[in-house]
């Protein structure tokens, strides 16, 4: 769980990320994913996680993964131009 936690915010904030920005997101990132692990059946978890593993490479062959990731990263890069232009 701390890989993904870890993978999910580097991916997601690189190096815009301060050191307590990190943490404070890899701690929430952690209780979200606790979280849903004590509401949800470990069976299906395991069946939701499987599911995506094997759905992962056929989603990027077809270009998926990269156009939700795509309008992902424009959308965070949205936000990030705003706040600096209210620092400013």
């Amino acid at each position: 769980v701390c890989g993904v936690c870890y993978l999910s915010v580097d991916l997601l904030f690189g190096p815009l990320c301060s050191f307590r920005c990190f943490l404070l997101c890899h701690v929430a990132l952690s209780a979200v994913i606790a979280w849903i692990g004590q509401q949800v059946h470990n069976l299906f978890l395991t069946y939701l996680i499987v599911s995506c593993f094997l759905l992962f490479p056929g989603l990027n062959k077809h270009g998926v993964i990269s156009k939700y990731a795509g309008m992902a990263k424009r959308e965070v890069n949205k936000l990030l131009k705003q706040k600096e232009k209210k620092n400013e």
